[in-house]
């Protein structure tokens, strides 16, 4: 990896990879070379998807589909350091530490929102209690 600049993306799910991923794909596709994306989860439920891209060397292809239903696929390779997760975090803590990361960022999906079916908080969910009370 000879980029000059850490792009730490927390939140590895499809939305990112679909999404930011791609136009810093396309950012390098144009000639930047001086980016990556450093990437992992704060959870481990979906530490799946983490090894799957170590094991591709960061790489996937992304499927399009038009509003006709043509379809495209590309290759995306921004994603050059996969982070494991760990209890506490570290390695996501040492990514963000490091000096050649500039730009921290992240994703939530929708169920991270802790909504009800009316779109109001759901104040007595167990992880969103612990939350607000600093744990």
């Amino acid at each position: 990896m000879n980029n000059q600049f850490t792009w730490l993306h927390i939140g590895l799910g499809s939305f990112h990879r679909a999404h930011q991923a791609w136009y810093l794909h396309r950012l390098i596709a144009s000639g930047d070379k001086r980016w990556h994306i450093a990437a992992g989860n704060i959870r481990n439920d979906a530490e799946q998807v983490v090894q799957a891209l170590a094991a591709q060397g960061g790489r996937y292809v992304l499927e399009t589909v038009s509003p006709e239903g043509e379809r495209e696929y590309e290759e995306i390779t921004s994603i050059q350091k996969l982070l494991p997760w760990q209890a506490g975090l570290q390695p996501l803590i040492n990514e963000g530490a490091n000096p050649q990361t500039k730009v921290i960022a992240f994703t939530v999906t929708e169920g991270g929102y802790y909504l009800n079916t009316r779109h109001k908080l759901e104040t007595s969910n167990p992880d969103l209690q612990a939350d607000l009370a600093g744990e």
